[in-house]
């Protein structure tokens, strides 16, 4: 093959590359913008609501702190536990992270 040939096929090549990197780099420029008007949406939504309903991933929700525990009650061998009070004592409290809350309420 002679070498203009070779050439005009690699500036082709190089052409088409470019038209596909313009491509990808537009299609992310445009998420991008309907990532900002979501979140415009979102702010303007919540300044005109009353009450906060749903909260973006990205914001992170403060969390209150946990409730005090009930004074401890006199405990005797007069007034032993049920054994609902004893089963419920025995399991550990467990803490269920927001973004799993966020995904079943996407879900559900």
């Amino acid at each position: 093959m002679n070498p203009l040939k070779i050439r005009v096929r690699q500036l082709i090549q190089e052409a088409v590359d470019a038209r596909a990197e313009a491509m990808k780099l537009h299609m992310a420029l445009q998420v991008m913008k309907e990532e900002r008007e979501k979140k415009k949406v979102i702010k303007a939504d919540k300044s005109t609501m009353t009450e906060v309903i749903e909260t973006t991933p990205d914001v992170p929700t403060p969390r209150p702190p946990p409730p005090e525990p009930p004074p401890s009650t006199v405990m005797s061998a007069s007034f032993p536990l049920s054994p609902k009070a004893e089963k419920t004592l025995q399991q550990p409290c467990v803490a269920i992270p927001q973004e799993f809350l966020l995904q079943l309420q996407v879900i559900g």
